[in-house]
């Protein structure tokens, strides 16, 4: 993606895309002045809906909610352009300040999440492929969280109807294959230092070339991450769970997980003992989680 900086109603926007008509102010312009009726996912100073870039000059709201909403447009008129268009006021303090302490700058939410996603797809990981992200110009001496206003990110959207929850948690008989490649694709994510920090199940949908994992904005890679940001994805996984899945199936995800990670981490799969010591952290923090609500409970489809 090619580095770009606009200005829009006499603010300074910069960024990076991949549209190629990156540097046309009516572009951003339109993003940011969208005004969608539905939203597929709407949180405090967060939202998600669908956009249509085939005039990219003049994107358009899709009036959807739900991925079975966009696969049925999408099928009615196959010219669209489709795409994620997610648009931030500010950003999450906790992620700022470890941006601050660790790296010694701060990203607007946006740019953090267009980075994650780009190295994640080079890591070979399958997630949405970001198309662009833009962000206000930083504003003085504001404490992390405050210093950029506004910034969105676009992403590619990955066509799909189901998560696994849906597929998981009405017994569905692929559950098991499902959670089979689920499995060594978490390994692999670990493995190469990346930890989701959102890893529900009902993150990971059905995409046309196989599991796809989604929300990316909190993910974090770290030269020698920390042992217990593994066991929370991990937890996160157990907790959102269906009721009444055994230990024997926890057991398998788990010694598939252990398998890949162990190979990338040590050069040995994790047996025996080795992979019985995660459980007591997994199920530890699994019960945290299903104490309380989790604030990032529902998929950006």
């Amino acid at each position: 993606m090619d580095a770009v900086e606009v200005i829009v109603g006499g603010a300074r926007f910069r960024g990076k895309s991949g549209l190629g008509e990156q540097d046309s102010p009516s572009l951003v312009a339109g993003l940011l002045d969208l005004s969608p009726g539905r939203f597929l996912r709407r949180l405090p100073n967060r939202e998600t809906f669908a956009v249509d870039l085939s005039d990219l000059a003049a994107p358009r709201i899709l009036d959807v909610a739900t991925p079975l909403e966009i696969s049925g447009l999408a099928a009615a008129n196959p010219g669209l352009r489709l795409a994620l268009l997610k648009r931030f006021r500010c950003g999450e303090p906790r992620d700022a300040w470890f941006e601050v302490l660790h790296s010694g700058g701060e990203r607007s939410p946006a740019r953090r999440e267009a980075e994650n996603l780009a190295a994640l797809a080079a890591a070979a990981l399958p997630f949405p492929k970001p198309l662009g992200y833009w962000e206000s110009e930083p504003r003085g001496f504001r404490r992390p969280g405050k210093r950029y206003g506004r910034s969105m990110v676009l992403m590619e959207y990955v066509p799909h109807t189901e998560t696994l929850r849906d597929v998981v948690w009405a017994g569905d008989d692929r559950t098991g294959a499902l959670l089979g490649e689920l499995a060594p694709l978490i390994g692999r994510m670990h493995g190469a230092g990346w930890y989701h920090r959102d890893l529900y199940i009902e993150h990971v949908i059905l995409g046309p070339h196989g599991l796809c994992l989604l929300d990316a904005g909190r993910a974090r890679h770290q030269e020698r991450p920390l042992a217990r940001w593994f066991a929370k994805d991990l937890a996160a996984l157990w907790s959102s769970r269906a009721p009444g899945m055994d230990k024997r199936a926890n057991m398998q995800f788990l010694a598939r997980w252990g398998a890949v990670f162990g190979m990338a981490t040590r050069g040995l799969p994790l047996r025996g003992k080795a992979l019985r010591d995660w459980l007591a952290p997994i199920q530890k923090r699994g019960l945290r989680i299903q104490g309380h609500t989790p604030r990032h409970s529902h998929s950006d489809p």
